[in-house]
């Protein structure tokens, strides 16, 4: 009925934060097991994205600007043991990977470094390609010639707690039925975001956002989950596949950005030149359009016939789809000919797990590490900040990890069987409400009530419609294999959606990521803090803390 793995370190997620944990915990000579519901670095965030990494390594730069712009991206809510971690290890960490592997662009022997929305600096190094994939592929291959095991299509359900102490997990591998207890004497959570949460979305469904409830279940607090990151510019054309379009560069050479009646909409709304313009800005500059009837089918349009930009530029030809940009010119047509959809994708969760710069939380043993973790990036991450803090806190997390499963003594669970008896019952219905309804309904009310446009009523609505859907959970059914995974997470991921709606409605201000019709002014008297949130009862109650610094 149940199978059991041992091992000293439990890696959950193969991102590139899950895949330096596991390589720091071998090099520290911890037992490692990589578990994903992907292979180790494919289908994760790393791997559809931007194939870029901020580090001070320019002539003119140094951490303490790198600093400085991360915090006033974060307007005055950045941890900042969690940031100053990031900028000040990233740059002695890019030698590192290239051992492993991992290529970057480069000029005269020196890092190729461009300047990205909201840095003075230009510090945002390339990978060559310039793809998420030349991050995660090279990790992989390196953990597992360090000798950590993987175990895919393995899909979390439960981190099992005694005494205040993770000692494994419970998982579920849907593709052979199986139900896995795996023991350990240390788990760092490594699960990334939940972009699925919204009906629109570019990362991969093998991020499906039921990390945070695990933590919830757990006994793990989350802060700042009100701070939901859209990239403003995807490509939104029927039928046509989900690309970044970095607007940066487009804006640069001229382009617009129009809505339905041809209005400028940089300019209506005031917005700085393009090198300062942050994703938050736009995509709320966007979203409004669109809640206010100017949008089409949920998009605004690129304008980019008059563009200057050198499409055959290395700075911006090598993203996916100013490459496709480029070899659709080379046969004649010009994609740019016309306005092209765009619409903001939901991309990264700012918000998450209460955890230090080594992984620590309020849990013993049980470490967080990557996108999972809330507070680094405040209240808006700035481009090319993500990965770099995936490395710098997978790297300290799993060295962690590895210490601490040295002097930690082996314990089983007791928990484990019951856990499986529960999950086999869930997968054994056979009629009820499908949950593929469930998560699309979720999905809808989420992306109509809790998206970048918000207020109060919408908020209340939104958690109201969640409680209904939670007490699906007890006659939610699989009606398909491939379902199965989803029905074991369904009623995390309800609990993390209940998370954003409850932090956003308590945040009675406009601040980042966070924009509130109702309240339309960011308010630094009362709103210098974080609001958290914790599972009490079977539901979520929301509480406020202060800002470390």
């Amino acid at each position: 009925m149940i199978e059991k793995i041992e091992t000293d370190v439990l890696v959950v997620g193969s991102g590139a934060a899950g895949l330096c944990a596991a390589i720091a915990a071998r090099q520290g000579n911890a037992e490692t097991l990589v578990a994903s519901i992907t292979s180790p670095g494919a289908g994760c965030s790393t791997a559809v994205a931007g194939g870029i990494m901020n580090a001070a390594v320019g002539p003119d730069d140094s951490p303490e600007l790198h600093l400085e712009d991360s915090l006033r991206s974060g307007l005055l809510l950045n941890d900042h043991p969690l940031i100053t971690a990031v900028v000040d290890r990233i740059a002695g960490w890019l030698p590192t990977l290239e051992e492993y592997g991992v290529v970057f662009a480069k000029e005269d022997g020196r890092y190729r470094v461009a300047r990205s929305p909201g840095h003075i600096q230009a510090r945002t190094t390339q990978f060559e390609p310039k793809v998420g994939v030349t991050l995660s592929r090279p990790l992989a291959a390196t953990a597992q010639r360090l000798g950590a095991r993987t175990l895919p299509n393995f899909n979390l359900v439960k981190i099992l707690v005694q005494g205040g102490r993770a000692e494994g997990a419970i998982g579920y591998v849907w593709q052979d039925d199986r139900i896995v207890h795996v023991a350990a004497k240390v788990v760092v959570l490594a699960t990334g975001g939940a972009a699925h949460l919204y009906s629109f979305t570019r990362i991969p469904p093998g991020v499906p956002g039921d990390g945070y409830g695990i933590a919830l279940d757990a006994g793990l607090p989350l802060q700042d989950m009100e701070f939901v990151q859209f990239y403003p510019t995807v490509l939104a054309e029927p039928g046509a596949a989900r690309m970044l379009i970095g607007y940066e560069y487009l804006l640069r050479g001229g382009a617009i950005f129009k809505n339905a009646v041809g209005e400028d909409i940089v300019a209506k709304y005031r917005l700085p030149e393009p090198e300062m313009i942050t994703r938050d800005q736009l995509s709320i500059a966007i979203a409004r359009e669109v809640h206010e009837g100017r949008g089409v089918d949920g998009a605004i349009f690129l304008d980019a016939s008059g563009c200057q930009v050198d499409v055959g530029s290395p700075l911006y030809s090598s993203g996916p789809f100013m490459r496709m940009v480029r070899e659709r010119r080379a046969h004649g047509e010009d994609l740019f000919a016309r306005p092209i959809r765009v619409a903001p994708a939901n991309h990264y969760y700012m918000g998450g797990v209460q955890a230090g710069p080594d992984g620590e939380t309020t849990v013993e043993c049980l470490l967080a590490c990557g996108e999972v973790v809330g507070g680094t990036h405040g209240a808006n991450r700035l481009q090319g900040n993500s990965l770099a803090e995936t490395v710098v806190s997978g790297f300290a997390t799993g060295a962690n990890a590895a210490s601490r499963s040295a002097r930690t003594p082996a314990l089983h669970a007791r928990g484990a069987v019951e856990e499986a008896r529960e999950l086999r019952a869930a997968l054994a219905r056979n009629s009820g409400t499908p949950v593929r309804d469930i998560v699309k309904s979720l999905q809808a009310t989420m992306t109509a009530k809790a998206g970048i446009v918000r207020d109060g009523a919408g908020l209340r609505e939104a958690r109201t419609v969640i409680d209904t859907l939670r007490r699906e959970l007890p006659r939610a059914v699989a009606m398909a294999p491939a379902e199965r995974a989803q029905l074991c997470t369904l009623g995390r991921l309800l609990d993390t959606a209940d998370c954003v709606a409850a932090c956003a409605l308590a945040r009675k201000e406009s601040r980042g990521a966070h924009f509130r019709l109702d309240c339309l002014d960011r308010d630094d008297s009362h709103w210098v803090k974080h609001v958290t949130c914790a599972k009490s009862g079977g539901g979520i109650v929301v509480a406020e803390c202060p800002v470390r610094v």
